[in-house]
């Protein structure tokens, strides 16, 4: 069973997570946790509980934005999807695959990407938001915290 992500809306109205958002605002980061994160309140809990019992907030939550993108970019290294993405690059540039347009086998289970219609089309996405910045800017090693500050502006 997929579950969608919840609106940024609804993930900032998350009681349990007001004093993340109140930090995350205050060091200037919270658009850029939602650009990693997006709309899974698992990662946001996971996260609080990390930076809450760390002195070195900013760099406890950039050390695990960039590890989320580590995580993406190794699913996105697995040899079946390599090839699948250099098979569909001109449509992901587009920011999704039209299943009818599919000409290569996904891996499966698919780690990389999901179903979804978009714009009234059956389509694939990355399947989260790290993945679709590892996708975007075809990162193909772990960023500094700098690094992802910096293509997320």
């Amino acid at each position: 069973m997929e579950v969608e992500e919840m609106s940024k809306e609804m993930i900032f109205s998350l009681p349990q997570l007001q004093d993340l958002f109140d930090l995350t605002s205050k060091l200037n980061l919270i658009d850029i946790v939602y650009s990693v994160y997006g709309g899974n309140p698992s990662d946001y809990e996971k996260l609080w509980e990390k930076v809450k019992e760390s002195d070195k907030s900013r760099e406890t939550i950039g050390e695990l934005l960039c590890d989320s993108l580590a995580e993406a970019i190794a699913l996105k290294n697995d040899p079946e999807t390599r090839d699948f993405i250099e098979t569909h690059k001109e449509s992901l540039a587009l920011g999704f695959i039209k299943i009818k347009d599919v000409k290569a086998a996904r891996a499966s289970p698919d780690k990389v990407f999901r179903r979804k219609w978009v714009h009234g089309v059956d389509s694939l996405i990355p399947i989260s938001n790290a993945m679709n910045i590892v996708l975007r800017n075809n990162l193909e090693h772990r960023p500094s915290f700098e690094e992802l500050e910096t293509f997320l502006k």
